[in-house]
């Protein structure tokens, strides 16, 4: 059971009964139904503050703490970055029937993923995986997809630039092709608010983008 944590207290006292019973009563039966069960809890809040504070049952916690695993945040562990981008890649490729040069992928995503705080750990990894796979399809070659990575996972793209304003937005700016502001923005009707939040930039740098796009145009 994932994030047991949130299991509201009427819940954790029906769980803390199967647990101690092992048995259960199917609903609108009379009849007991015997469990042979091994149960795995995880969650990513300290159980013991859970408890103090009053929103976790302490005869609850106590039935669960017989063996702990601390699994470290995908942040604390970027040794396992690349191995799990490759499992991914491989397990979406599966699941999407999509024939991905895991090779190539990984050389391109993971310097990226490594300079990521990963906030929503090893399940953000593999959505933003998902999202990025599906993505490749659209592009003619692998270099085309990597000049899209910044509108594609602008999440990255935009905590680099908070570290190193001028240097990262720099760098993302200049991976912005033109032609992939200006199809956004035909997208959007030429909403600049709406094509701004979807190429993960602010208005102030899209606007500026723009203006530069407008000038090398005149000298062309």
């Amino acid at each position: 059971m994932d994030e047991i944590n949130s299991l509201p207290m009427p819940q954790q006292a029906k769980l803390l009964r199967v647990l101690q019973e092992r048995e259960v009563r199917p609903v609108g039966s009379r009849r007991l139904i015997a469990l042979n069960i091994k149960f795995v809890a995880a969650t990513t809040h300290d159980l013991i503050e859970e408890v103090r504070t009053g929103r976790f049952r302490e005869d609850l916690y106590y039935r669960l703490n017989v063996f702990i695993v601390n699994l470290p945040p995908l942040k604390e562990r970027p040794e396992d970055i690349e191995p799990l981008t490759r499992h991914f890649i491989s397990l979406l490729g599966q699941r999407y029937q999509i024939d991905a040069d895991e090779d190539s992928l990984v050389a391109i995503l993971v310097p990226h993923f490594f300079r990521y705080h990963w906030p929503g750990n090893v399940r953000q990894l593999e959505n933003l995986l998902e999202r990025l796979l599906v993505s490749s399809t659209l592009y003619d070659s692998i270099s085309q997809f990597s000049a899209h990575l910044p509108s594609l996972i602008p999440e990255l793209f935009e905590t680099v630039a908070k570290q190193v304003p001028g240097q990262a937005e720099s760098g993302h700016l200049q991976a912005l092709e033109q032609e992939e502001i200006l199809k956004v923005l035909n997208q959007f009707e030429g909403n600049k608010t709406r094509a701004a939040e979807y190429l993960g930039i602010s208005q102030t740098t899209l606007w500026r983008r723009l203006k530069q796009l407008k000038s090398e145009a005149g000298r062309s």
